[in-house]
């Protein structure tokens, strides 16, 4: 960032980054993730119908699946399932807020293992 804090206003960690996942299976499938484990969710996305319903995923060795079906333990839209993925909010905090419903308290702790909560940093101007 230093090039630009003699442009004008300092930079500030709470720019927006715009991220939606267009293709559920390759974005699960390109985190790099810690720990192990599985849960359902429930996807609701008007504009790509091919990831709109439930969706099994699975995460271990540094890799993550999702496949199409089976029982639900989160309900999410893409736009929520999207920020939860990038990590800030953080999957807790999106449950907290509403953005994310919560069936089952063990799909949560799953998803938020998967994907823990973190800063997102986008260096582009668009």
């Amino acid at each position: 960032l230093s090039p630009y804090m003699a442009q004008g206003p300092p930079p500030t960690p709470a720019r927006p980054t715009m991220f939606r996942i267009v293709d559920l299976p390759q974005a699960v499938g390109a985190l790099r993730t810690r720990g192990q484990g599985k849960f359902g969710v429930e996807v609701r996305d008007e504009t790509c119908p091919w990831n709109d319903g439930a969706w099994q995923i699975e995460f271990g060795e540094g890799q993550a699946t999702a496949v199409k079906g089976g029982p639900v333990g989160l309900r999410a839209t893409v736009g929520s399932l999207s920020q939860a993925l990038m990590g800030q909010p953080g999957v807790r905090q999106l449950a907290a807020e509403g953005s994310i419903e919560v069936l089952d308290d063990q799909a949560l702790s799953s998803a938020a293992a998967m994907v823990p909560a973190s800063p997102v940093v986008c260096m582009e101007f668009f």
